[in-house]
């Protein structure tokens, strides 16, 4: 029975640490430039991240590194649709975007992106609770 219960608590500290850090960007369309934010999941800006763009045939257009707010700015390319990547402490996020004639960008906020999701965590929890008492009814 203590095994059932240890593996429960553990697999708690197992998915925290699994889901921690995650890399997200936002990529924000101005007149005459592109401006990507890269961040982590708590919001913490991706200071010295790596940031490159590609175009379609997958060549790089453009790269740089992000400043201390997290932020890089390039001139803005051709239309067409590119693909931002960006790279800090061994975490990658990739997005798409499109240079359009209109310069209305549909980006979620920071906040939308940053925001913790208890739904999830509810459901992943109650999952945990379930397989810890079926073990302890089984094994106990």
């Amino acid at each position: 029975m203590r095994a059932c219960f240890l593996a429960g608590f553990l697999t708690l500290f197992a998915v925290g640490s699994a889901f921690a850090h995650a890399l997200l960007a936002i990529v924000k369309i101005e007149e005459t430039s592109v401006r990507v934010e890269v961040f982590y999941d708590d919001d913490t800006p991706a200071e010295a991240a790596k940031v490159y763009v590609q175009n379609d045939a997958k060549e790089k257009i453009a790269e740089g590194v992000t400043d201390e707010k997290g932020a890089w700015t390039f001139p803005k390319p051709a239309l067409g649709t590119y693909t931002v990547v960006a790279e800090s402490v061994g975490h990658r996020h990739r997005k798409s975007f499109t240079i359009g004639e209109n310069i209305t960008t549909t980006e979620p906020t920071r906040e939308e992106l940053t925001r913790t999701p208890f739904l999830a965590i509810s459901v992943g929890l109650g999952v945990i609770l379930l397989v810890s008492v079926g073990m302890a009814y089984r094994f106990g």
